[in-house]
């Protein structure tokens, strides 16, 4: 057995206690980034649990960004350069901005994030990239670049949405009308937003869906996320009731958004096959500002052959009618072929007006639309 010579008074240590390196001191350069470390690591264990993945996504930036200012701080000794502290503030910069924008809304999330990748990009360039070393400089290059294409190329994340800000929001304005080009009322639609990775809508949900007015047309659909790569995916239908045969789902998608425009959107609605009947769709119209109106149609097979409120042997069918929606008579094969006359009657508070409109046969399977002046003109 060899013999160690060891002074006196000294017990060895154990190999994993063992140092092979002399532990450098801590700089004051060291001390500034676990600092600001620190810091920004509590803040972005918060914006997790506010923003969710996207919160994470901006935890593991910053993380990279301390990572590469601190190895170029390693290896310029113990100097603080200016440099180093654009690259700390940077990183930070990434956390601290967002939990800002999350509490005020105060600047979009765009301009802070080309406010953190500025000072990234300053640091690497004042200094910081020429201290690193082989795998080091690839990482910060990629970096850097990764950041400057995310917010060309990407929508801000919707976390950070503000749904105050009018100058941010856009809307979609969709309208409906029928295989012969007129406006489809009533009809149920609903328009939603989408991004390539997300999960494309395939269906109307009648709970969030709105109603088309007598023009075709539905209140707009505002949005407030950043709609950078995305698609609105737009619905209608229409359920089959007295006076039609139902219209089923069709969509249409609308891309190339931008904030502050209302986007149109067009949807054609083919209503189901309905060879043994024909619709007569009356829109029936009158400058009012009376505070009570009446107004009933009636459809005759030829003249009427009684007065108003009366039948005779080729009456066919008398409706009341609103004047704020079409409305529609429902016609058999005879009626259908018949030479169709409507007889309207108005009435307001102080007026009225019987008119009588020659309309003709109506081929079955088919819609026709007709637009009817009520009142007396003044």
């Amino acid at each position: 057995m060899a013999n160690i010579y060891r002074p006196s008074g000294q017990t060895p240590k154990p190999p994993w206690r063992q140092s092979h390196q002399p532990q450098r001191p801590l700089t004051p350069a060291d001390r500034f980034g676990v600092a600001a470390m620190l810091g920004t690591l509590g803040g972005g264990i918060v914006l997790i649990f506010m923003a969710g993945w996207s919160g994470a996504g901006l935890l593991l930036i910053a993380i990279l960004a301390f990572y590469v200012v601190a190895r170029a701080s390693k290896n310029d000794g113990d100097k603080v350069t200016f440099a180093q502290i654009i690259g700390f503030v940077s990183a930070a910069t990434v956390i601290w901005a967002p939990l800002l924008l999350l509490a005020t809304h105060v600047v979009p999330f765009t301009i802070a994030g080309w406010l953190a990748d500025g000072l990234f990009i300053a640091s690497l360039v004042w200094g910081v990239f020429e201290k690193l070393k082989g795998v080091d400089k690839a990482i910060a290059a990629l970096l850097a670049a990764s950041m400057t294409a995310y917010l060309v190329l990407m929508p801000s994340p919707k976390a950070f949405d503000d749904p105050d800000n009018e100058a941010a929001k856009w809307r979609v304005a969709l309208s409906v009308s029928n295989e012969y080009g007129d406006p489809v009322s009533d009809a149920l639609g609903l328009c939603t937003v989408f991004a390539p990775w997300e999960a494309r809508p395939v269906a109307v949900d009648p709970a969030q869906a709105r109603r088309s007015d007598a023009e075709g047309a539905f209140e707009p659909w505002s949005f407030t996320e950043d709609p950078k790569l995305k698609t609105v995916a737009c619905f209608a239908l229409k359920e089959a009731a007295e006076d039609n045969a139902g219209y089923p789902a069709q969509a249409a998608m609308t891309v190339g958004l931008a904030r502050g425009i209302t986007h149109p959107a067009k949807i054609e609605l083919r209503e189901n096959a309905h060879p043994d009947t024909a619709y007569l769709v009356v829109d029936a119209r009158a400058e009012t500002d009376s505070p009570w109106v009446q107004l009933s149609l009636e459809l005759w097979d030829g003249r009427p052959t009684a007065g108003y409120g009366g039948t005779g042997y080729n009456f066919i069918e008398r409706k009341g009618w609103n004047l704020d929606a079409d409305g529609a008579f429902v016609l058999d094969a005879r009626s259908a072929n018949a030479d169709l006359y409507v007889r309207t009657v108005y009435r307001e508070q102080n007026d009225g007006a019987v008119k009588l409109f020659h309309i003709g046969p109506v081929t079955l399977g088919t819609r026709r639309r007709i637009i009817l002046n009520v009142k007396n003109n003044p």
